[in-house]
């Protein structure tokens, strides 16, 4: 796949390792139970990405291409508990949109983990000619920028050590058909950027980038997406 003539690929890259994600489900359980990771579990996922990003680096050294690597995908969906249904009316922002501090601090120390793993193989990988970025994707946007609730982009993406931050446009989608404001779309992006540390590879703040593009364009069996 890597070899096909693509420059960007956004890749949603769970841990593999089997004792760190709970037998059975698909998404890693401690990042919504609120019981904190054990070191060897730390490890293990530093660890883990740590060989992924050396292996891109090594491989895909001078081929001018850039990856971006997603651990989570709809970070508020593990963070608040509350999925896209309940988003599809008036966009009313409640208590219930503040995610718990233990899920927003199990989140943090994730995406710190896996962020000092990919740095170490950067610093020992000087491979010219590729990027790989963490990469942390949101999805609830509004509700921090207007009714200040506490979710991913307030308070986990100013400390996650991220180098991109991803927007899942399933929010925009949804708001487009209730509201009737041009400026939204730009405002929205212009918050996200003010809470995301800059990077040096994208001078101004312009880290920031629409992550899943196209939904509206695929079939799919769910209502809205056909």
């Amino acid at each position: 796949m890597f070899s096909q003539p693509f420059q960007t690929f956004f890749l949603t890259a769970y841990p593999l390792n089997p004792g760190f994600r709970n037998p059975g489900r698909a998404e890693t359980a401690k990042l919504i139970s609120g019981v904190p990771y054990t070191q060897n579990e730390l490890t293990l996922l530093r660890e883990e990405y740590y060989n992924f990003t050396k292996y891109l680096l090594e491989t895909y050294q001078n081929t001018k291409k850039s990856f971006a690597v997603m651990p989570v995908v709809t970070m508020d969906r593990w963070l608040s508990g509350r999925d896209f249904d309940d988003y599809e009316n008036d966009r009313v922002c409640n208590a219930n949109d503040n995610a718990p501090q233990a899920r927003i601090d199990n989140m943090i120390t994730y995406f710190q983990t896996i962020s000092s793993g990919m740095r170490q193989a950067k610093q020992e990988v000087l491979a010219p000619g590729v990027n790989v970025y963490l990469t942390c994707e949101v999805n609830s946007v509004i509700c921090p920028m207007e009714g200040g609730a506490k979710l991913g982009i307030n308070s986990v993406v100013p400390h996650a050590g991220c180098d991109l931050v991803g927007y899942a446009a399933y929010e925009m989608g949804y708001t487009s058909y209730t509201r009737s404001d041009p400026g939204l779309i730009t405002r929205t992006l212009d918050y996200m950027a003010a809470k995301t540390p800059d990077h040096p590879n994208f001078p101004g703040g312009k880290n920031i980038v629409i992550s899943e593009v196209g939904i509206k364009e695929q079939l799919a069996t769910d209502e809205g997406f056909t």
